[in-house]
């Protein structure tokens, strides 16, 4: 696993959000939970023993 956050976007703490790159297909994203309001418009589209989460968009404009 290697993160890929951009270096600008790391916290020293750890308890941020963050992008990690697992494999060739696969990318660990770490983010907030989403709010309740948000989990209904949602609705069934988060499948069994998957999660949402939330994330800035400026995370992914520096991805390699």
């Amino acid at each position: 696993m290697r993160e890929i956050t951009p270096k600008k976007l790391r916290c020293a703490w750890g308890s941020c959000p963050g992008v990690f790159e697992i494999d060739d297909e696969n990318l660990l994203i770490v983010g907030k939970e989403l709010t309740p309001e948000l989990k209904e418009q949602i609705g069934s589209r988060v499948g069994k023993g998957e999660y949402a989460i939330i994330i800035k968009k400026v995370f992914f404009s520096e991805l390699k």
